[in-house]
């Protein structure tokens, strides 16, 4: 009797199992606040930055504060710096407002209609405390020009996307599959500067329709979803959002290549000394948080965005803008020294009144107003060069002389560094 009764149990458990696997591989999988569409085997699915931090909570909650977290909000989460008191100037109430667009330099504001976001053709600038009125400017639909870089998992068809503003997604791809799984090799994780400048850049989509990569994939090669704008030809433009075109112009970008072909062509840079392991710490991302342990020609990424910075946190929070200044000295040891037989100071500025960025990274570029966003091609912006731009040098962007003409801070950079 209790024999037949272990064998009903028995076979009652495996055809409830039967008929759990039979639902899960027709219906929705659910796990607690999220769903996964089909099957376990299918592409994974969005999940939701919320659903990351469940797991890495560390990383969630620096995402939390960062910029990236408060880019496209609704009205109603959005923090709103703008001054609604006199609509007639703008043409809108905060009341026809649904989305919000930005929080640090300036805001956009978004009214659903149809299906569609309609951007109205008013810019708050957070930082003058004034609107930018867009006269004889239409209303734009967001989905052609800002949803694929200010939300996460956007669909240009369907004009629809998985999370507003830039979630764990965005950077790592859906997360269905290594919810589920929890195995690193179902998450995307890299240090690849594409991951970035997928967003962190100007040009137009393969498709022509869009200033964004359509359905670009992660780990492939942007040119192949994107055609970048170039910058560094000539003229040196101020629009911000053009960090690509920017870092891949400069030697840090290369800082790998170049230690890779030091070990074969004797003019080189650095070729007179001896290339080892120890190396990848200043010319590989890879081998600057690994200590050197790999080695040199199986080191696969250069000095990327997340060398400097930290992907999760914001640069603006409290700390962070002065770790990233001192980071520049834990490579360029010798530039910190005094050299020469006068031992004569890398700059002749007071080192209390600038950092490196303040000189290697001037504020040329626009964001809300003009020069308010640092240079990423690590060029010295020399008076003469400065000049013929009508931008600042790397000698008065920082204010520290920007009491001076221009003839006068040419006569002084060439006292200083004319001959070097």
């Amino acid at each position: 009797m209790n024999f037949k009764i272990t064998l009903t149990v028995l076979f009652s458990f495996i055809g409830l199992l039967i008929l759990m696997l039979l639902v899960l591989d027709t219906t929705l999988y659910k796990l607690p606040g999220i769903y996964l569409k089909q099957t376990l085997s299918d592409e994974a699915q969005y999940v939701g930055s919320d659903v990351c931090g469940r797991c890495h909570q560390e990383q969630y909650s620096a995402w939390q504060g960062s910029l990236h977290s408060k880019i496209y909000k609704p009205k109603e989460e959005a923090t709103i710096h703008a001054d609604f008191s006199n609509p007639e100037e703008i043409g809108f109430t905060l009341d026809d407002v649904d989305w919000v667009i930005g929080s640090r330099w300036k805001q956009e504001f978004v009214q659903m209609r149809d299906g569609k976001g309609y951007v109205f053709p008013a810019i708050w600038l957070v930082k003058a405390k004034k609107w930018e009125i867009k006269k004889n400017k239409q209303e734009r639909i967001t989905g052609e020009l800002c949803d694929g870089c200010h939300t996460t998992g956007f669909e240009l068809t369907t004009q629809q996307f998985a999370e507003d503003s830039i979630g764990c997604e965005a950077c790592h791809g859906p997360g269905g599959q290594h919810t589920i799984s929890q195995k690193s090799e179902d998450i995307f994780s890299s240090p690849q500067v594409e991951v970035c400048s997928q967003c962190h850049t100007r040009g137009i989509s393969s498709n022509r329709k869009t200033p964004f990569p359509v359905n670009y994939k992660l780990g492939e090669p942007m040119e192949k979803y994107f055609v970048t704008r170039k910058t560094w030809d000539g003229k040196i433009p101020i629009k911000h959002r053009q960090h690509h075109d920017e870092f891949t112009s400069s030697k840090h970008y290369k800082a790998l290549d170049t230690l890779q072909k030091g070990k074969k062509e004797p003019k080189v840079p650095h070729a007179d000394q001896p290339v080892e392991e120890g190396c990848l710490r200043c010319h590989s991302n890879k081998g600057k948080h690994n200590r050197g342990l790999l080695a040199v020609d199986d080191a696969k990424h250069g000095l990327t965005c997340v060398t400097c910075h930290n992907p999760h946190k914001s640069l603006y929070s409290k700390g962070e803008t002065a770790r990233v200044a001192t980071i520049c000295g834990s490579c360029h040891v010798n530039s910190l020294r005094k050299y020469g037989p006068k031992q004569e100071s890398h700059f002749p500025c007071p080192e209390s009144a600038v950092s490196c960025p303040d000189c290697h990274m001037p504020k040329i570029k626009y964001v809300a107003e003009k020069f308010d966003m640092r240079d990423h091609s690590f060029k010295i912006i020399t008076p003469d060069i400065a000049d013929q731009n009508k931008i600042p040098s790397s000698c008065s962007a920082g204010k520290c002389h920007d009491d001076l003409t221009s003839n006068q801070i040419i006569e002084k950079y060439d006292y200083w560094y004319g001959d070097k």
